[in-house]
């Protein structure tokens, strides 16, 4: 692009961390920008002073960001610029465009309980906006399946040791440490929650002494790689289709600058969870349940059927089909049924693959049955759900 192209296209002001959160949902504004040329999408400072001095400079249309902060508001309002929010930290009144919270909980909940967790315990902050939906929406469904949970509020719990420490490094080593004694103490089999952004989860963990995941499983939010991939064990974590979160603030912001009119908040779906390690157990009392349910969660994406399971398990049939409706709650062909649709989603979410490719790839032998079960689950196409999370 020349100079003279930038200076006749409309520059947005960009207000975005460098880390994962930010690098990703700025992936998302650049895809909408490479197809829209007459938009030129701009760094800002994060920080109130340093957004002040871009404002006076760039002389930007609008702005997209994490706007949550009542002093960038200030200065946005003051400036009468147009802006899309993108985060959740604080409410605002701002155009807002995010993923849904509460679904984050309840899509952690169910993780769990889908293997057999049946005490539930959230970590969270009264900090954060986001923090505290989140631990709503885990709470609501540990009270729909009607299990126990705890929650830890853990700025408030350790409130009093963090002020006098001062030091924000004193105070995340003390934070970890505590949540560590904290984890050590749950009851056995406990799924929990880690959903804060103070502490590293696999510090904590690893600090617990408690074994990961037989004693307690444990999934986070975000899905970043560096993080998830590298702890030991690798931690299991609800993905966030941040990109999506990108491409649909730069839409926003795009009618606005038209003069149309946005919604005041889109919330997106949750991606779904990335299972790694930190969850790769059954809380189940019956081994050979447990068995049968790993074998399902390590095949279910072949195509097997319950004849292949009652093989692997070495168990009369009828028996092992008592015993896993009895402490899974569903039928071994429900179990596999629902593997193969939560594989159909991660796919679909995250791939450009074909339909039919989809559908074997998640063990269904045609793109019919696909069909079949996201009308059944989810009352939408496959193709319709896809393009919640990868628009054209």
């Amino acid at each position: 692009m020349t100079a003279m192209q930038r200076r006749a296209n409309k520059v947005i002001g960009v207000l975005l961390d460098r880390e994962g959160f930010g690098r990703r949902v700025y992936q998302g504004i650049q895809r909408f920008r490479r197809e829209h040329a007459e938009l030129d999408f701009r760094p800002l400072q994060l920080d109130p002073h340093g957004l002040k001095v871009g404002l006076e400079m760039l002389k930007p249309a609008g702005v997209i960001g994490q706007l949550a902060v009542p002093a960038y508001r200030t200065l946005l309002t003051q400036a009468a610029l147009p802006a899309v929010n993108v985060s959740m930290a604080r409410p605002t009144t701002l155009p807002t465009v995010a993923v849904d919270q509460v679904a984050i909980g309840r899509l952690a909940a169910g993780h769990l309980l889908d293997r057999g967790f049946r005490h539930l315990a959230c970590v969270h902050t009264h900090w954060t906006w986001f923090s505290q939906l989140r631990r709503a929406g885990f709470e609501a469904m540990a009270r729909e399946a009607d299990v126990s949970c705890t929650s830890l509020d853990y700025h408030n719990e350790f409130a009093a040791e963090m002020q006098k420490l001062g030091d924000s490094r004193n105070q995340r080593l003390a934070t970890e440490a505590n949540l560590s004694v904290w984890l050590s103490k749950l009851p056995a089999r406990s799924g929990v929650l880690l959903s804060g952004e103070f502490y590293d989860a696999d510090v904590v963990t690893r600090g617990s002494g408690r074994r990961v995941p037989e004693d307690v499983a444990v999934v986070v939010v975000g899905d970043d790689p560096d993080s998830c991939d590298y702890a030991q064990p690798s931690l299991s974590s609800v993905d966030l289709p941040l990109e999506r979160v990108g491409h649909e603030a730069a839409v926003a912001i795009s009618r606005l600058l038209e003069g149309r009119s946005v919604a005041e908040r889109c919330l997106l779906e949750p991606t779904g969870v990335t299972t790694r390690l930190s969850t790769d157990a059954m809380a189940l009392d019956d081994d050979d349940v447990a068995q049968a349910a790993r074998y399902i969660g390590a095949q279910a994406h072949r195509g097997i059927r319950v004849s292949d399971v009652v093989a692997e398990v070495a168990v009369p049939r009828r028996t092992l089909e008592v015993r896993f409706r009895a402490a899974m709650g569903r039928s071994m062909l429900d179990e596999i049924r629902l593997r193969q649709f939560e594989r159909a989603r991660m796919l679909l979410a995250e791939t450009d693959l074909p339909m039919e490719l989809v559908a074997k790839r998640c063990g269904m032998k045609r793109q019919q049955r696909l069909c079949q079960v996201f009308r059944e689950r989810l009352n939408t196409t496959p193709r319709t759900y896809r393009m919640r999370f990868r628009p054209t």
